[in-house]
């Protein structure tokens, strides 16, 4: 039950080894020590990361190991296994478009779901949406833009399109007259 809470590791590839990366709290310490904070980042957007940006969120996704442990208690991140040095030679110029894709992923899955509105239909009318898979996959708007976007903005943007699709009715508008 624990282990529930635990940000959940995700796999990504490179052509001569794959790495499970987990997101946590160290993470994104490690992150910030960096210059690199992780809402920096986002915003940025993924096809914006150079390859130190890259090496540096496959090398925090990397806190987690075993190897780490000491390191990451003492705060003393230079210490990390790999070094960036060992990732360098791991991660082929072939292999950065997949892996910034894989590793923005990874990063939003250290992240809380976002909750549904109750629709009244369907067997769970609570079902957690993720946010990205709604506003780039389904309405097919750019990435760069909703990592531009202020969640106010997401929002409304994806309410105009479920009301413009018909899967949403649209709110009764009252207007008062002054007399």
């Amino acid at each position: 039950m624990l282990k529930d809470l635990l940000p959940k590791e995700i796999t990504v590839h490179t052509t001569l080894k794959e790495y499970g990366v987990r997101y946590s709290l160290n993470a994104f310490l490690y992150l910030e020590m960096q210059d690199r904070p992780v809402e920096e980042l986002l915003k940025k957007g993924c096809t914006a990361w150079d390859i130190d940006d890259i090496l540096h969120i496959l090398r925090a996704g990397l806190c987690h190991l075993p190897e780490n442990e000491k390191a990451v208690s003492e705060r003393k991140f230079e210490y990390l296994s790999p070094s960036l040095a060992e990732l360098g030679e791991a991660v082929l110029p072939s292999d950065l478009e997949l892996l910034r894709y894989e590793l923005a992923n990874a990063m939003l899955e250290a992240f809380p779901k976002i909750q549904g509105e109750p629709s009244g239909g369907g067997d769970n009318p609570h079902k957690e949406r993720d946010l990205r898979t709604m506003y780039v996959d389904i309405m097919h708007r750019p990435e760069e833009e909703m990592w531009q976007s202020t969640y106010g903005e997401i929002v409304e943007r994806s309410e105009g399109w479920l009301e413009a699709k018909g899967l949403r009715e649209r709110p009764v508008q009252i207007q008062e007259f002054d007399d």
